[in-house]
């Protein structure tokens, strides 16, 4: 999203590409683009210079592909960003509705913990008190 935003704004797609960089969040994809600003400042497309990046779906690559040949990099980019982050709201989604019923059942284990003990703790002291006498 962010290089669409900086190159449809009319920045060269080598600058866009540094800035672009740091906002990925991820050291492994920032390391490789190392190699991809050089390959693409050199005249490559940029399609082909993002297929070298382990990381990036095949989605991606081809999308930018296209935009590159017919001249709508800027829209495509946005598209592009759009379904690739419906995609992640996606997985986000599917891996919660796993974990929603792993954490409920951790916490009633927990509170059934917590609940003997302190139900053991007041037995305890009843026997205890009914000893004295």
């Amino acid at each position: 999203r962010t290089l669409s935003s900086l190159y449809s704004a009319g920045i060269p797609i080598v600058p866009s590409l540094q800035i672009a960089r740091k906002t990925v969040g991820n050291d492994y994809i920032d390391q490789q683009f190392d190699n991809v600003i050089p390959f693409v400042r050199a005249g490559n497309n940029l399609s082909e210079g993002l297929d070298m990046v382990d990381g990036f779906t095949r989605k991606l690559t081809d999308s930018i592909r296209v935009g590159e040949e017919t001249g709508s990099l800027d829209n495509m980019l946005m598209t592009t960003s759009e379904a690739l982050e419906y995609d992640a709201d996606m997985a986000i989604n599917k891996m919660m509705s796993y974990v929603e019923p792993i954490m409920l059942i951790i916490m009633g284990l927990i509170l059934a913990f917590v609940m003997v003990s302190v139900f053991g703790a007041i037995y305890g002291s009843y026997d205890s008190i009914a000893g004295m006498e």
